[in-house]
């Protein structure tokens, strides 16, 4: 299993497992940190509206701010569309991702965006999935 070069940047000490189990963890908490980077309100550059699917580029990309959100089902589906292209494009190692908005009975509570799939070391497959909390989205 090979590490994302931003893991590598970051954590260039880290020592790799050797058993398939220690390296599906690293691989779970590798994916986790880069959805939570995917998700954090990278700014489109000007000129780029609410929801455009655009070229992008290693300078030209994330999702749109979600506190620029409204609390409709609308704009939440949009919000939806960016991350799953964002975990299309940035995160291959989440093998037929999805992407889900929860939430709770108590309206003033921001609902969350989970992210679903299957991930893969050596040849054994797990289930994966990982919730986050995007500010703004109700």
């Amino acid at each position: 299993m090979r590490r994302f070069l931003f893991d590598r940047l970051c954590q260039p000490d880290l020592k790799m497992p050797e058993d398939t189990f220690g390296k599906m963890s690293v691989l779970r908490e590798s994916i986790r940190e880069e959805l939570q980077r995917l998700v954090s309100g990278r700014s489109w550059f000007d000129g780029v509206r609410k929801g455009h699917k655009g070229e992008k580029s290693i300078l030209n990309f994330g999702i749109d701010s979600p506190v620029d959100y409204a609390a409709n089902s609308q704009d939440s589906t949009l919000l939806m569309e960016q991350v799953l292209e964002m975990v299309k494009n940035y995160e291959p190692r989440i093998i037929n991702p999805k992407v889900s908005l929860t939430g709770n009975k108590n309206p003033l509570s921001p609902k969350r965006i989970a992210v679903s799939g299957q991930i893969k070391v050596a040849d054994v497959r797990e289930d994966f999935s990982h919730t986050l909390s995007v500010a703004g989205v109700k």
